[in-house]
């Protein structure tokens, strides 16, 4: 998003749908995407992760349960700030901060801090 709002343009199609947009609804969409991944990242740091919630030894489901308490954290702050702006937020946020979540651990970006505004 970045590259693209370094551009000139008046009118972006971003090939998801038929809808186009302009140069606002790319920077509210980085907006978005930049607290999303900082709000859950944050959150995987304050909400531990509790083996006592699940049949002793099932990590992959205490795992879920985790993963879901993050998310269910995160997507009520992120629809009040963008549900009336951004299409869909009520409808995919919650699977997109349990990605977040795995891409926070096996990618980790090294995103400059300058960019997280």
């Amino acid at each position: 998003m970045d590259a693209i709002l370094e551009l000139d343009f008046e009118v972006f199609l971003g090939g998801h749908t038929y809808h186009t947009g302009n140069r606002y609804d790319v920077e509210a969409c980085r907006s978005f995407f930049v607290d999303q991944w900082n709000w859950t990242v944050q959150a995987m740091k304050d909400i531990p992760m509790d083996l006592r919630v699940v049949e002793e030894g099932n990590i992959w489901a205490a795992q879920a349960v985790w993963f879901n308490r993050i998310a269910d954290h995160v997507t009520p702050r992120l629809i009040e700030k963008y549900g009336t702006e951004l299409a869909a937020v009520d409808a995919f946020t919650h699977d997109n901060i349990k990605a977040i979540i795995v891409s926070a651990f096996t990618d980790d970006p090294k995103i400059p801090a300058d960019a997280l505004r």
